[in-house]
């Protein structure tokens, strides 16, 4: 494979793309005659080439619309080419898209207020994402931290039930422990 600003895939990842079929593309060119695409790596068109182009715009495009929460923060993308991001990122890609599938496979920071490099991120579900924001409240009872989404789920409350109760003023340990009104137990007590 071609290299790219003097680089090259690592041969253990140029195997793994081989044997995934995403190898290069064939194309006519404006002439007429069957040439290779436009592409060095052959992963032009997938998620994961989507998840490089997208996380390098929110870093480095004033105009992208969620540069304000990313660059805007002094968020930077540490990985200089496509080509480094496939070395780094792309094997632990693929085996989280083979158990959570592809709909399911985001990178995410893991340091918020980090950068976008491999010792910062990592792939996880939607849910882990959620559980990753800024806006996230956490609460800490009995030596367990978590947010108010998964105490609600841990607690068999509805979506709304812990806010509802925080926000009426209850105490942590009252509305984390008094049962719901006419079921059965399920709190922490």
């Amino acid at each position: 494979m071609p290299a790219i600003k003097g680089r090259k895939l690592s041969p253990e990842h140029r195997e793994k793309i081989r044997i995934a079929g995403l190898g290069r593309r064939h194309s006519k060119s404006s002439r007429g005659k069957i040439g290779l695409a436009n592409t060095k790596h052959g992963l032009s068109q997938t998620q994961f080439w989507n998840v490089f182009k997208c996380l390098r715009a929110r870093c480095r495009n004033e105009n992208d619309t969620s540069y304000k929460n990313y660059g805007g923060r002094g968020i930077k993308n540490k990985w200089e080419s496509f080509e480094d991001f496939i070395n780094d990122m792309y094997e632990s890609y693929l085996e989280h898209v083979k158990e959570y599938g592809k709909g399911n496979t985001t990178i995410e920071r893991i340091n918020n207020n980090g950068n976008y490099c491999k010792e910062n991120c990592r792939w996880a579900t939607r849910q882990e994402q959620n559980n990753n924001t800024r806006a996230n409240v956490f609460l800490s009872h009995n030596g367990i931290t978590m947010t108010i989404r998964q105490w609600n789920k841990k607690l068999g409350f509805s979506v709304t039930t812990l806010r509802g109760r925080l926000d009426r003023g209850w105490n942590l340990e009252k509305a984390l422990t008094e049962p719901l009104y006419g079921k059965y137990d399920n709190t922490l007590k």
